[in-house]
């Protein structure tokens, strides 16, 4: 019979495939639903600054909610906290659909972040069952999920949007998160034994997180990854429909073809980059990810055609692929067993506040400049300070990760493992 671990990451992978991808149907169309369907005018100022504050309510809402999602966790279970995430993201995206103008999309996008966060939860039930010595295979696999939805998403969102019309688009997404959520709930298991209530450290949970050497530095990267990635995404398909010169109706497909071979490239790297870096070391793939990303996001703006966009994008979505992966296996190695949820939570916390200052100050730095470049250029210059504070940091503090030592032992072997994987 095969181990129940397997069983439980099969079902979590699967489900975070199908949760991401009915998350990003909607990417390579927003904009133009706010024109079509919600009554704001076609100028490019005007959807810039409003499709950067909608994708960023999700992150701000997130950021808030996440941490007590965290402590929730470990306090009852991480397969219920994922199902949550699952369903209630089923639900908002449904009503989106319904909205009639920006203010109740808005709204509906601040209850998404509030009540999502799929990806940390998946990370935090998959960490907890599988055995130590797989670790960075198994969370390399779930970023491959991650970015094989977002590959796909796009894609199949953009031609459900240009045949079927927008609205429904939305009812095929939250389709698939009510789908992944039946997955979860039906064949993910937990053996989950909630830890005693000690009021004497009632407030050491994340003192004590924080306290472990590497940890900050882990999760600053990890919200400088997001935030730069997500930097030009409001401006991204009125890009594309500027490039191709181009109907909304005939741009929609093009830019969810873009972003799906991006994501493909991506989840392909994410495996083969999740496997190399437990050998060739975590911190080392993560700074040459991040060079190499910052490097490839510079010229994106300059493309003349959209055949030098889409080899930009694909070498792009290439190099984001190294850096993800690299940084959760760093954060799960020298995490207390007793603060996985925590650990994640906090990461999703980052996350959100990323997906919220990102697209925001894009949409707003195009806007202000009239112009497409300033984004891209943003994000080249955030993930070059990336690469550099990682290179700069890691090493100082790579040799002493090691945690609190307690009876069992585990913060001395921990610390040996964490030695040989920076």
């Amino acid at each position: 019979m095969r181990p129940s671990w397997e069983k439980t990451f099969h079902a979590c992978f699967a489900a975070q495939f199908l949760a991401m991808m009915g998350f990003s149907f909607v990417l390579p169309f927003l904009p133009y639903y706010l024109t079509t369907d919600l009554g704001l005018p076609d100028e490019f100022a005007v959807t810039a600054r409003w499709s950067g504050i909608l994708m960023s309510a999700v992150g701000f809402s997130m950021a808030i909610c996440a941490p007590v999602w965290g402590i929730l966790s470990d306090r009852y279970g991480r397969k219920p906290m994922l199902m949550r995430s699952l369903f209630g993201g089923a639900l908002v995206v449904a009503l989106m659909g319904c909205a009639h103008n920006v203010w109740q999309l808005l709204v509906l996008r601040l209850l998404q972040g509030a009540l999502t966060g799929t990806v940390a939860a998946s990370l935090a039930l998959v960490a907890s069952v599988t055995p130590r010595e797989r670790t960075g295979r198994v969370i390399g696999l779930m970023q491959a999920a991650v970015f094989g939805g977002i590959s796909v998403g796009p894609f199949a969102g953009g031609y459900t949007a240009a045949h079927l019309g927008f609205r429904v688009t939305f009812f095929v997404a939250a389709t698939l998160l009510l789908i992944s959520g039946m997955l979860v709930k039906v064949y993910a298991e937990e053996e989950f034994l909630p830890i005693a209530h000690d009021p004497a450290k009632k407030a050491g949970g994340y003192v004590e997180l924080f306290g472990v050497a590497g940890f900050a530095v882990a999760v600053l990267a990890i919200f400088q990854i997001h935030f730069a990635n997500n930097t030009p995404n409001p401006i991204f398909p009125q890009f594309v429909r500027h490039l191709t010169q181009t109907t909304i109706r005939e741009a929609t497909p093009i830019t969810g073809k873009i972003e799906s071979i991006t994501g493909m490239v991506a989840c392909l790297g994410t495996w083969f980059f999740g496997r190399l870096s437990d050998r060739w070391g975590h911190k080392r793939m993560l700074v040459t990810s991040a060079l190499c990303a910052s490097v490839l996001a510079f010229p994106q703006p300059l493309a003349q055609n959209i055949t030098q966009l889409y080899i930009l994008r694909i070498m792009f979505g290439l190099a984001m692929a190294g850096m993800l992966p690299s940084a959760n296996a760093i954060i799960r190695e020298i995490t207390p067993e007793r603060h996985i949820g925590r650990a994640f939570g906090t990461t999703s916390c980052m996350a959100g506040m990323a997906f919220f200052l990102g697209p925001l100050i894009g949409g707003h730095l195009a806007a202000g400049a009239n112009a497409f470049w300033p984004p891209f250029a943003f994000c080249s210059v955030v993930l070059l300070l990336t690469g550099l504070l990682v290179a700069w940091k890691v090493p100082s503090i790579s040799a002493s990760c090691a945690l609190p030592v307690t009876a069992s032992g585990d913060g001395a072997s921990r610390a040996e493992r964490t030695r040989e994987t920076l």
